[in-house]
């Protein structure tokens, strides 16, 4: 414990800087090591890495940090000494910077969601020429629905009803080339989808597919996620530029929700 007291110091002494700037601001000079092997040394940077963390997350804007109290906390903390700030100065200091963290993650949030209104009102414009100019391409088919569909793999079966859970391979983009899904790519897995609860123009495009069957699909937003949008992954007004994969029909809603209440094992 004793060694691993005397790296973990080290380390933090020589990053340290006289004038308590904060780590990205210091004239430290990083070496170049390379991933740790050994069980000090992996420890002694899962440490560093930790308290990094901890300071970026208190302040994204203000990294500041005393290394002399820092290495005073943490001797202490690994000695059992006495505290400089007793267990309720601790508590308090905790709880201030949980309300300044959550301050910090509502401004991060409403500046976020400024951003992607922007991008909203700039897909809303691009939204009917990228449309038009798509369906004029080939193998590009519209429905009722103003769903539009490419056939690039074909497969007779059954089509789901609406009671089902599916699981399909997923692809999805905007209009922009930003990518918010793919189920695709090396490692990833098909997505369980209660039909009852899809958007309408994703619900009418998974409905199209028997298993086995691939398409492309272009969803305009108002059969998608209108003029809100979903989360910070999908802006309002975004127009989908879908590809899926139709892997297999998984069960009915009722079974599929009674599967997942069901303890491990059962």
């Amino acid at each position: 414990m004793k060694k691993i007291i005397l790296i973990l110091t080290a380390a933090i002494l020589f990053a340290a800087c006289e004038d308590n700037s904060g780590p990205k601001d210091s004239d430290y000079s990083r070496k170049n090591l390379e991933k740790p092997t050994e069980l000090v040394e992996k420890m002694s940077y899962t440490f560093g890495f930790d308290i990094g963390q901890g300071v970026d997350l208190l302040d994204s804007g203000n990294r500041r940090v005393s290394f002399d109290y820092m290495i005073e906390g943490i001797l202490d903390g690994l000695n059992q000494n006495e505290a400089l700030l007793d267990n309720e100065e601790r508590m308090l200091l905790m709880r201030e910077i949980q309300n300044i963290q959550t301050e910090n993650d509502k401004k991060r949030y409403n500046e976020k969601m400024k951003e992607i209104s922007k991008i909203g009102d700039k897909f809303k414009e691009m939204a009917p020429k990228f449309l038009e100019d798509n369906l004029k391409k080939e193998g590009w088919k519209e429905t009722n629905t103003g769903l539009q569909y490419k056939v690039i793999k074909e497969v007779e079966g059954p089509t789901p009803t609406e009671n089902l859970v599916v699981a399909a391979d997923i692809r999805g983009e905007l209009m922009n080339g930003e990518v918010f899904e793919n189920t695709f790519e090396e490692g990833g897995k098909p997505i369980n989808m209660p039909l009852e609860g899809l958007a309408y123009g994703i619900r009418e495009a998974v409905m199209m597919l028997s298993v086995g069957d691939i398409y492309e699909f272009v969803i305009p937003a108002e059969i998608a996620f209108t003029d809100i949008g979903s989360g910070s992954r999908i802006p309002p007004h975004s127009v989908l530029i879908m590809k899926i994969e139709m892997i297999e029909f998984v069960s009915t809603v009722d079974e599929y929700r009674k599967n997942m209440s069901k303890p491990p094992g059962l």
